[in-house]
This record gives C-alpha cells, structure tokens and sequence, in this order.
C-alpha cells in the first residue's frame, strides 16, 4: 500500500491534511478503466473526462467531497496524457483518445524520438505572446508567484495586496474554475481554458517562475550519467514531459509516471540525455533554465 499526502485547501485558507492509502494496483485499475472507457465512448473533452473520473473515484470510495477531489482528472489523467498514453486532437475544442486499451498495452513510439518531438516545440516566449491580451485590474486579484509561501500555499493563488504589477498569474478569487490571467511584464494576458489548450496553465508557470529577478533553475544536467533531473513536473509542458519520457525505453512501463499528479516528490528524472536534448531545451525554454552538475 501506497500512503498518498493530500493537502487539501479551501480557498486561500488551509483547511486539513487527510492521508489516504491507495493501493497501487487499485490505481492501475483505474487508469486502465478509464482507458477503456475511452476506447468505448470516442473522443471526449476534458470536462467529460473529469465527470467520469468522479463516478470511478466514487465507485471505488475514495472521493472526497472537498474542492479537491471536484477536478480529480488533474492527479489521474494528466500523468497519462503526460506520457503519450492518452492522445490529444483538436477540433472545435480540445478533444482526448486513447492511444492504448490498457497499461500493460504501452509500447514505445518508433516513428518518434525524444529529439524529433523537442526540436518541434517552440520556445515558451513566443508561445506566451500569442495569449490573448485582456485588460484587468489585477491589483484586486489573488496571484500566483513563485515568490509565495510554497510551503503553506503550494501551487495556489495568494491573497495579498500589492501597489505594483509584476510578472505572475492571477485570478479574482483563487478558484480552480475561474478564468486566469498572466502579466507577463508589459500586458495582461488571458490563460486559455484547459478544454482550449491543455498546456496553457502549465506554459505560463513555466513563463513566472524564468521571468523573476533571480530566475530559478528548472532542469539539473549530470552530462557524465546522462540524467536529467525536472523540477516542478507537473508544470512542465506536456509535450516536453513526453519528450523526454521517451529517451528510455524502460521507462515506459514504470509506474511512477503513472501516479497521481502530487502524490510523489515533485521531482522527476530521465535517463539517456544527450547534449543535443539540452540543447533543444535551452531553446524551448531559456539557457538558464538547466543547471549542470560539475564535478
């Protein structure tokens, strides 16, 4: 049995620490099930799959009726769509489909390459410049900062009030289901909606925590082991996560990409980098973005 620390926050208050055990087979079962369901129903959006996630977590007792558990494909889904198990399209919105029936069914791509996918990607900043620019009065919002207590408030919107704008994400109440905005130094941006664009949250982060007076590293490089080591995962662009997922074949089956968003230290590592792959992520992102290890 797997023990999994959920922080659960109501708001900007923090509400309790529940602790729930979760077997991983279970976790694996639901995983599978919703693969399976997606093979029977076809493409669906984000919103559809979070409601049948609900009704799996339910079946199984383990939702919570806190604010939390209301978005349960974040921890659930997201790790697959992370590492290419489930596939994304886009229509008239963001749709998702799955690539495989099951977990054990995951095979590695031959057509792509961690490098194929990388070189691909453009570079966060330009990204960023096509958001949408919308005027707000942010100065009453609450913020998302990577200069906020993490320690009380991981990853949530921070009441606090301030005379000056600086570059950050913000939101009118802190609520998940509320529209986000970046300020990214000079304008106001609205952050599209995951069923619009499912990297949209996670590129502005990305975009705060490279922009800040002292930016922080984001990447670790050991060129001797090849390892790469990604902090703050679940922030990460999915495409670049499942880039790198597939620079080692054995990291295919391992089941700690599979677990929930959260559940694990926030820090994951990948194995055979090259140079070239740090490269392409220099680009993507900026060259401080990865530290290297000198011994």
């Amino acid at each position: 049995m797997d023990r999994i620390s959920l922080l659960l926050l109501n708001g900007q208050n923090v509400s309790t620490v529940l602790y729930m055990y979760i077997d991983i087979e279970k976790q694996k079962k639901l995983q599978n099930d919703l693969l399976r369901w997606l093979n029977a129903v076809g493409p669906v959006s984000w919103k559809e799959i979070n409601q049948a996630l609900i009704g799996m977590l339910q079946s199984q007792g383990v939702i919570n009726d806190s604010e939390e558990w209301k978005y349960p494909a974040y921890k659930w889904f997201e790790p697959l769509l992370r590492n290419g198990v489930i596939e994304v399209y886009r229509d008239k919105q963001v749709k998702f489909y799955p690539v495989f029936k099951e977990l054990d069914d995951v095979a590695p791509c031959n057509t792509l390459s961690t490098l194929s996918i990388l070189k691909k990607i453009p570079p966060i900043k330009s990204q960023i410049a096509n958001f949408e620019m919308r005027y707000q009065d942010l100065k009453k919002y609450f913020f998302w900062n990577p200069n906020a207590d993490t320690k009380k408030y991981p990853n949530k919107f921070v009441p606090q009030k301030f005379d000056d704008l600086f570059v950050g994400i913000f939101c009118r109440t802190g609520a998940s289901w509320e529209p986000k905005y970046l300020f990214d130094g000079v304008a106001t941006r609205l952050i599209p909606w995951m069923d619009e664009n499912p990297d949209a949250l996670n590129l502005a982060r990305c975009f705060v925590r490279l922009n800040q007076p002292k930016s922080e590293h984001l990447f670790r490089y050991d060129p001797k082991c090849k390892t790469l080591e990604i902090y703050h995962y679940e922030e990460h662009p999915v495409l670049v996560t499942r880039a790198l997922f597939l620079s080692d074949l054995n990291q295919v089956r391992n089941l700690e990409y599979y677990r929930p968003i959260g559940s694990v230290d926030n820090k994951i590592s990948y194995n055979n980098i090259t140079r070239q792959h740090i490269d392409a992520l220099k680009r993507i992102y900026n060259p401080s973005a990865i530290e290297e290890k000198n011994d």
